[in-house]
Formats: C-alpha cells, sequence, structure tokens
C-alpha cells in the first residue's frame, strides 16, 4: 500500500492555481496551517514537487521554516480607529442620514467608540 503524502495540492477555482497546503508545529508546539498559491501558471506537477520541497525544509529545520514563513507574511498597515470612524462618519453618516440620525451617530462615535478603541492597555 502506497502511503499517503503529508501535503496536500489542490486545485483552486477561484484563481486556477494550485494549492499547497499542509500542517506543521511551531516554535511553541502549536499546531498550524501552511496554505499558499504554488504560482500562477504553475501545473500540478511542479505543485507537487514545491509542495514536497517545502514539506522537506519544514522537516529539516521547523524553526527556520517558522521564521521565513511568518516573514513572508505581508504586513497590513495599521489604520487608527478615529481615523476611520471619521471618514465614515464624513462619507457615510452626513450623506445618506437625516441630521437627527447624524447627531446620534456623532455622540456615539465621541463619547463611546473612539475613546474605547483609543486605549493603549
Amino acid at each position: 500500500m502506497a502511503r499517503k503524502n503529508p501535503w496536500k495540492v489542490r486545485k483552486d477555482t477561484k484563481s486556477d492555481s494550485f494549492i499547497i497546503d499542509f500542517s506543521y508545529r511551531d516554535e511553541h508546539g502549536t499546531l498550524k496551517r501552511y496554505r499558499r498559491s504554488a504560482g500562477r501558471k504553475v501545473g500540478k506537477r511542479e505543485a507537487e514537487q514545491k509542495a514536497r520541497a517545502l514539506y522537506r525544509e519544514m522537516q529539516r529545520d521547523p524553526l527556520a521554516f517558522v521564521e521565513t514563513f511568518a516573514q513572508a507574511r505581508p504586513t497590513r498597515p495599521a489604520y487608527p480607529f478615529a481615523d476611520v470612524a471619521g471618514a465614515y462618519f464624513t462619507e457615510e453618516v452626513e450623506v445618506h442620514k437625516r441630521p437627527s440620525t447624524q447627531r446620534t451617530h456623532e455622540q456615539i462615535l465621541r463619547v463611546h467608540l473612539v475613546p474605547h478603541f483609543a486605549r493603549t492597555d
């Protein structure tokens, strides 16, 4: 009986590419999942080769793999809540709501939401 691969390669219907998928444990022992595209215009055989190489790399040095994988993740810029709330108020509330509703939204944002999300504790 053939041994089952610890990784999976499947076709992604949305992007028409192959997805490499396997589980690993990080430096704290927490079970994590690696799931990324094999790349554009990559065939199934190439995706399986890439998956095999990634899995071997992960087995060889799990800590380095986790660090490399964590660094490769794109970071999203943080937007302060007050900025987002201000944009929401000027673009949505002031345009589409009655004056009484505008006052209510403004008070809720000013008194409750902005101070709550501005806290750093």
